[in-house]
């Protein structure tokens, strides 16, 4: 194979490898952006459902919230 021919190849290839990576990288940020605007909107309309009888606030959970 000429060099030329490779480093097209590899060219090419990282390209490649680098807008799939973006793709993720996009997916996963939307998705977090996304859960972040539903849980403001929950808020939003039930302020008092994150908060104790006495409206003091609720402990988290153990081991955190998912």
């Amino acid at each position: 194979m000429d060099w030329q021919i490779v480093a097209i190849e590899v060219l090419f290839s990282g390209t490649a490898i680098g807008l799939g990576v973006w793709q993720l990288v996009s997916i996963r940020r939307e998705r977090r952006r996304d859960a972040s605007r539903l849980r403001a909107a929950a808020e939003r309309r039930s302020p008092d459902r994150l908060r104790s009888p006495d409206h003091g606030p609720i402990d988290p959970p153990p081991g955190g919230a998912r």
